[in-house]
């Protein structure tokens, strides 16, 4: 249960017509929520909300505007590269349709259901761990480069289970480090080769790796000049889906 209305008032005030940028969220403005965290009754965490469930909110909620604006409104529709976190508007409606059946039945508790989320987020995780036993290793070959220099990223997945890997999926961010959004600027400031090796299948929906192997992609990197008029620290990220059959 919410315990802190400041916290939504706070919100409302970021992503009104008379803020910054409208309804998107500044990196300044990102500050605001981020801290304090919202508290929350009867939590886990101390209290508060994961900064990581903030995070994620503030990517998805300014991913929502960015792509709505441009008309795009479905996952399939999304180019690739970009960031698919975002509400389509399937979700939407779904949404919007579940709140006026709850508040019909006088049940409707928004925290209730982030905090009822992110439990079975944990659970499900905790079940995954306990099934198939995959190690995910991540190496960027320097820690400093200069514009058009490449370097190179190699991600592997060791796969100790019994039943392989299917449908890999790896979507490659990069951010500064001091931006709490963790904008993702991979599209503008840099070009990422195609994975070269990559796992069989490839890296976008289709990848495998069998039972009791493992399987790496590397991936080039090059800095453009305008990414770092000064001296200028990104951190490199993403998101691995697969699926255990």
């Amino acid at each position: 249960t919410m315990e802190d209305p400041n916290w939504m008032d706070r919100l409302r005030n970021i992503t009104s017509d008379n803020s910054d940028e409208g309804v998107v969220i500044t990196q300044a403005e990102a500050l605001d929520i981020l801290y304090p965290l919202p508290k929350i009754k009867n939590h886990p965490t101390n209290g508060t909300l994961d900064v990581e469930l903030v995070q994620h909110f503030i990517s998805r909620w300014n991913n929502t505007q960015r792509l709505h604006k441009d008309g795009i409104t479905r996952r399939e529709e999304v180019a690739d590269g970009e960031d698919p976190n975002f509400v389509t508007m399937e979700e939407w409606e779904a949404a919007r349709d579940q709140v006026l059946i709850n508040s019909k039945n006088q049940s409707i508790n928004f925290y209730d259901e982030v905090v009822s989320a992110q439990a079975n987020f944990k659970e499900a995780m905790a079940k995954d761990k306990a099934g198939t036993c995959v190690k995910v290793r991540v190496r960027i070959e320097q820690e400093f480069s200069l514009a058009r220099t490449a370097f190179l990223g190699s991600l592997q997945l060791q796969n100790d289970g019994d039943t392989p890997l299917t449908r890999i999926s790896v979507k490659l961010k990069i951010w500064q480090q001091d931006d709490v959004t963790k904008t993702d600027v991979s599209g503008s400031l840099f070009v990422i080769g195609d994975p070269d090796p990559v796992f069989p299948g490839g890296a976008n929906g289709s990848g495998i790796v069998g039972a009791k192997s493992s399987g790496t992609s590397q991936w080039l990197f090059m800095a453009l000049k305008d990414a770092a008029y000064e001296d200028t620290v990104y951190e490199v990220g993403g998101e691995i889906s697969y699926y255990v059959d």
